[in-house]
């Protein structure tokens, strides 16, 4: 309302000194136009910003109180929970499921508490069903000790560390969620962590403060171990845990924590070769979503059919670059909101520029480009589905350890409800 006076009495002014400093109808008419136009203008906002808000002044819910009234008795109840409390159920539902693949795939105990070892953890990312065992192998304090006791140093990591670590070592359950974190998150997240607690600025933290940067980060503050000391505590801290842990040391970890995950997922589908098809790339990208297999069967299908010309094969440089890439989703999304907003499509240019920025820049090969838009390509128009792009890369960069609110009603609700508890199954088989 103040809009529209101010709107008002602004092209009254107008007009008043138009017509002061050169009388005649032909300078009044056009300012008392502008006027009118201001006005209308401020009035249409207006109306469009009461229609849209749903937290509206005192001032407006008085002047439209009729309306209002009218429209709320004939829309239907609907209640909604607040964003707070679905994110934190969420993240419950998360954890819990990440516990269960812990517990499922965990061959040690130690005082009745589950532990890993590192290729125990390898396999959890990286398979579907754990080794055939009997039971858990039950450990004391010496025998924790002595497994604890052959991890290598800090200045040894390698993109091989859990692979050379094999089954001599200890992985808790905090540190596997903290683990699961620095697969699916950026760097600039940990980075952050760091400069909290790096009270001196040498970018070094102590062992108790990298505790707290992992309950933080991975959701287990509440979490407390019995296990006296871990394979990750004596890595980064050594046997005492007096040793402090520099950033640039722990960025090196995280890298080659990735690129070693990368490099079993790459070796899997490229049988010994130098890459692996695009077809298999797709694979890889939808194999750990909610999407049904029928609904995975008809992309792959259609990039079969539209992809062949630009088909040369995925390399590991650009298979690890992709996944990368998706570590900084996030930012992504935001970068490519500013095309929705400004009203222009996502064309594969501004695909390729969003990409570069939010990878510190990297750039995506062309043939692993036109795989995504030809996957992702809901009605063969040459655009990507933006939004189902997005939520299908959420799932695959958290492997299978994204949390789905599902709501399944009426008779279509049914039969998808059915759908998704049989995938749920054969994954437990």
């Amino acid at each position: 309302v103040i809009l529209l006076l101010n709107s008002i009495m602004a092209g009254r002014r107008l007009v008043v000194g138009v017509a002061g400093a050169e009388s005649g109808w032909r300078k009044l008419v056009p300012a008392a136009v502008f006027g009118v136009a201001a006005a209308a203008g401020a009035f249409t906002a207006l109306n469009d910003h009461r229609d849209q808000s749903q937290n509206t002044s005192p001032l407006s819910h008085h002047l439209f109180r009729p309306v209002m009234a009218e429209q709320a008795a004939k829309a239907p109840a609907v209640h909604r929970e607040p964003k707070s409390t679905v994110d934190s159920r969420d993240q419950l539902a998360t954890k819990r499921t990440i516990r269960q693949r812990f517990e499922t795939f965990a061959s040690l105990s130690f005082r009745g508490e589950p532990i890993m070892t590192p290729i125990d953890f390898l396999e959890s990312v990286t398979q579907t069903d754990p080794r055939p065992r009997i039971g858990r192998k039950m450990l004391d304090t010496d025998a924790i000790n002595r497994l604890v006791s052959k991890t290598p140093s800090q200045s040894k990591n390698s993109k091989d560390f859990f692979r050379k670590c094999d089954t001599n070592g200890v992985i808790t359950f905090p540190e596997y969620c903290f683990l699961i974190s620095c697969l699916t998150k950026s760097k600039s997240s940990f980075k952050i962590a760091f400069n909290m607690f790096d009270r001196d600025g040498n970018e070094k933290i102590e062992k108790s403060e990298l505790e707290v940067i992992t309950g933080v980060i991975s959701g287990t503050m509440a979490e407390i171990s019995q296990v006296p000391i871990s394979t990750l505590s004596h890595h980064f801290f050594g046997s005492k845990g007096t040793n402090s842990l520099a950033f640039r040391e722990f960025s090196k970890f995280v890298d080659n924590l990735q690129t070693e995950m990368l490099e079993i997922e790459f070796n899997e589908y490229s049988k010994g070769l130098m890459s692996i098809s695009e077809l298999e790339f797709a694979r890889i990208l939808l194999r750990h979503t909610m999407l049904t297999e029928e609904k995975q069967e008809e992309m792959l299908s259609n990039l079969v059919v539209n992809g062949g010309a630009f088909f040369q094969g995925v390399s590991f440089n650009d298979f690890k670059s992709f996944f990368q890439f998706l570590n900084n989703i996030d930012d992504f999304t935001v970068a490519i909101s500013m095309y929705g907003f400004a009203g222009q499509p996502l064309g594969k240019e501004a695909f390729q520029r969003a990409y570069k920025i939010t990878t510190g820049g990297l750039d995506i090969s062309p043939n692993v480009l036109d795989t995504l838009y030809v996957l992702f390509d809901a009605d063969n128009d040459g655009k990507l589905s933006k939004r189902e792009f997005i939520g299908v890369m959420k799932d695959t960069v958290q492997r299978g350890f994204r949390y789905h609110q599902t709501n399944f009603r009426g008779t279509q609700g049914f039969k998808d409800c059915l759908r998704h508890e049989m995938k749920l199954s054969s994954k437990k088989l």
